[in-house]
């Protein structure tokens, strides 16, 4: 069946959905191309995907599919939605399987860029999230008490 989301993709890709033997090179331009999330996600997949097949992922880490997927990180902060957070899990889960040793000075520079970015807008939102639950569980004490008078 044939990826809607990346065409070309099964060409890249084993039965198994790794990335196929021989196949780093057009699997990498495939990322160079015009995708939009459902894509992106696609494509770090089948990276994840190819645990195991350690000289296809080294020959990805060193032809530059790890920068691609940086780039796509980077673009994704701009974003919201369960969608984002879920490309950006996907995204970590396929890097940690990485020889990242392997990778050029600037893609590394910006790796480590993108993933304090991405820990900033984590705590935030779990700052937020503390901030929210603490002013329901505040509401709910003083519905409890029958004083409706908001705390400041």
């Amino acid at each position: 069946q044939e990826s809607l989301a990346v065409p070309g993709l099964n060409k890249c890709l084993d039965r198994s959905g790794c990335i196929a033997k021989g196949a780093v090179r057009d699997f990498i331009a495939l990322m160079s191309t015009s995708l939009d999330l459902k894509g992106q996600i696609e494509m770090v997949n089948a990276v994840r995907l190819t645990e195991g097949h350690e000289n296809r992922l080294s020959r990805f880490v060193k032809q530059g599919g790890v920068a691609r997927i940086v780039v796509w990180m980077e673009a994704a902060l701009k974003q919201t939605g369960v969608s984002v957070e879920h490309f950006l899990e996907i995204s970590f889960k396929s890097l940690r399987i990485l020889n990242l040793r392997l990778m050029e000075k600037g893609a590394a520079r910006s790796l480590l860029e993108v993933t304090a970015q991405i820990r900033a807008r984590m705590q935030a939102a779990s700052v937020a999230m503390d901030k929210r639950q603490k002013r329901e569980a505040e509401s709910k004490a003083r519905a409890r008490s029958g004083k409706d008078t908001p705390v400041p």
